[in-house]
């Protein structure tokens, strides 16, 4: 019985080791310029004399570009454009992202739109610099990466929070299976959580998924295409 306890743990052994040396293959490897587009789904809403209903969905392709190199606080980042389609007012809502150029950790966000004369508008910025939260932007397309430095099974505390980050391999389809978690320290429940398949490489995950805390699939995407 010990020599049966005793090899399959070396076998998880083996796997979470596996899953942690070849994290790396999947690390994007961005360069200036590169863009990609992110198919997403918007809900159709109607006003009603009850209230707002939600009547269905509509397609959304968005892009990202890597349009810089920058720094957060003396940290080197990439500095990403996320573009929505124009609005009817001719409005374009747009996201500035910056990652962590070694990690690609999220660092700063900043909420955006470009005018028609070609000026941009701030919104609002979320610093994520001191953290390792998955963000809480409303946004359609989570926008939060792993940190391809570490390995499986990461649990960091910061103030009444645990961040989480568990990688699992899926020997089916040669893909790794990433998940963001946020759990709240006090009652143990979930605040947010993302769930990525990522495959060698791709600048972005080809699927993502954000979870609220009861489960439900709150947000959706997947990479369309590569320019």
């Amino acid at each position: 019985m010990k020599k049966i306890i005793l090899l399959v743990n070396i076998i998880l052994l083996n796997v979470n080791t596996f899953a942690a040396e070849n994290l790396e293959q999947i690390k994007p490897n961005w360069k200036l310029h590169d863009k990609w587009i992110v198919r997403t789904w918007y809900s159709i809403i109607d006003c009603t004399i009850t209230g707002i209903v939600k009547v269905g969905e509509a397609p959304c392709d968005v892009t990202f570009e890597v349009i810089n190199t920058n720094y957060i606080g003396e940290v080197p980042c990439y500095e990403l454009l996320v573009t929505f389609p124009t609005s009817e007012v001719g409005s374009r809502r747009q996201y500035k992202l910056f990652y962590n150029k070694d990690t690609y950790k999220l660092l700063q966000v900043i909420d955006c739109y470009k005018r028609q004369n070609g000026s941009f508008v701030n919104i609002k910025k979320y610093d994520y610099l001191r953290t390792s939260d998955t963000s809480y932007i409303n946004s359609e397309i989570p926008f939060d990466l792993p940190d391809f430095t570490q390995a499986t099974n990461i649990v960091k505390t910061v103030k009444r929070f645990d961040y989480i980050q568990n990688i699992k391999k899926d020997l089916v389809e040669n893909t790794f299976d990433i998940t963001l978690k946020t759990i709240i320290k006090n009652n143990g429940r979930t605040k947010r959580m993302i769930i990525q398949k990522w495959d060698t490489g791709l600048p972005w995950p080809k699927e993502t998924k954000k979870i609220d805390y009861d489960g439900k699939i709150i947000k959706s995407s997947f990479l369309k295409h590569i320019k």
